[in-house]
């Protein structure tokens, strides 16, 4: 058994799931796009492979992305550099390396793209990150459409464009990101729709045509049985719909390429989180469930945005329902909560818990550090059905910072 071989807690990926994930989403995207994995969501390197293998692009979002992808034998002429707060070192890489294009956020981020491409004697394609005035979203984290820290206000954005000299920044197209967790096919299709006209508006009043429209993505994926399913079908012949209306009149113009991205819908389903359970005890008339992971590893109590309850299965166990008892991971703090009165099979102490859909934004996007909890192994069932350990389980040197030496130390530590 994996969990016994490899310890708890543990992700385990099928590589199989993975790409039928990857399948599902390209069918419902228009036949001429191109479809770019967000790091972000796992920046695992073997799963990252794995998807530029299938020919996907990459989206990096920040330096040390950006260091992953290209280590990874990601394809510069692939590979795209976005996140508001680039450091000059992120943006001379992107330079070197001749990336496919980079995500322009503000005329001050615009500013040190062309300073460090002129250090570099590049010219670097930027694509300016659009914030509209008008956005169609349901999504629970907007990120457009609104005051933002993201992206240049629509109406600035001729002035932003003008700052493009096509010397060491040549103006490429524009992004758009309307948001995380998009469960209506409508929204994405009219936000599909606003980017297309918006760059006809601005062609009209003799601004060049773009090479290439990033639309984003924020394809959803349920968390709990609360959130739909996206309706794939629907998705697709509202997106065929613009780009016969829109995007072919666009491509006249001197449009080349067109993309979508994802990290959630990508990899979410092809993870699952395996804990054990270490103690069950009951306080004040409530039953408790103490795991061996939680909030640690699971990104799933995040502030103002991602509070949801999991759906739990104990592994092996359908002897009927116990009373309600609740969740809780190892660390010291009462938001380590993984579900509030879960109705499960009696649990005993031993008990391994499986927790699906957790291929994204599980240790990424969680306090990993947080009490010095050794980091998950994370291993990858093949579509033959042999096991690759992707990465294995931490040792307590490495937690908590540990493993980084103090340079004033002199015992002699060894770093991680």
């Amino acid at each position: 058994m994996l969990a016994e071989r490899h310890g708890t807690p543990l992700v385990v990926y099928s590589e199989a799931v993975l790409l039928q994930s990857v399948a599902r989403l390209r069918a419902a995207l228009p036949d001429s796009s191109s479809l770019a994995y967000s790091i972000k969501a796992n920046p695992n390197p073997s799963i990252l492979r794995r998807l530029v293998g299938l020919g996907l692009m990459a989206e990096a979002a920040s330096a040390g992305e950006l260091a992953l992808a290209l280590n990874s034998g990601v394809s510069a002429s692939m590979l795209l550099v976005g996140g508001p707060a680039k450091q000059r070192d992120a943006i001379e890489a992107s330079a070197r390396a001749g990336v496919a294009g980079v995500l322009v956020e503000s005329v001050a981020d615009l500013a040190r793209v062309r300073a460090a491409s002129q250090e570099a004697a590049a010219t670097l394609d930027v694509i300016l990150r659009v914030n509209p005035a008008r956005l169609s979203s349901t999504s629970a984290l907007r990120m457009g459409g609104l005051a933002s820290p993201f992206g240049i206000d629509e109406e600035l954005l001729p002035e932003v464009i003008r700052r493009c000299d096509g010397g060491s920044v040549r103006y490429a197209g524009l992004f758009l990101y309307a948001g995380s967790q998009h469960f209506s096919a409508d929204d994405i299709v009219e936000n599909t729709r606003y980017l297309c006209r918006l760059c006809r508006r601005l062609c009209a009043e003799g601004f060049p045509a773009p090479r290439v429209l990033d639309f984003g993505g924020g394809f959803g994926v349920p968390e709990d049985a609360s959130q739909p399913e996206l309706d794939l079908r629907s998705l697709r012949d509202g997106l065929d719909c613009v780009f016969s209306e829109e995007v072919e009149d666009l491509a006249r113009l001197g449009l080349e390429r067109t993309i979508f991205e994802s990290g959630r819908y990508v990899v979410s389903r092809a993870g699952v989180y395996v804990t054990r359970v270490l103690d069950v005890k009951h306080s004040h008339g409530k039953a408790f469930a103490i795991l061996d992971g939680g909030v640690n590893n699971l990104g799933i109590r995040q502030m103002l945005y991602r509070t949801f309850e999991p759906e739990l299965e104990v592994w092996g166990r359908e002897d009927g329902q116990s009373e309600p008892i609740t969740i809780v991971g190892p660390t010291c703090t009462p938001i380590d909560v993984v579900h509030k009165e879960a109705r499960l099979p009696r649990l005993r102490i031993g008990d391994l818990i499986v927790m699906r859909n957790f291929g994204a934004y599980t240790t990424s996007y969680s306090a990993v550090h947080f009490c010095g909890h050794p980091w998950p192994a994370e291993v990858l069932v093949t579509v033959g059905n042999n096991e690759q350990v992707l990465r294995r389980r931490g040792l307590l040197e490495e937690a908590c910072g540990l493993g980084y030496r103090n340079p004033m130390d002199s015992t002699g530590a060894s770093d991680a």
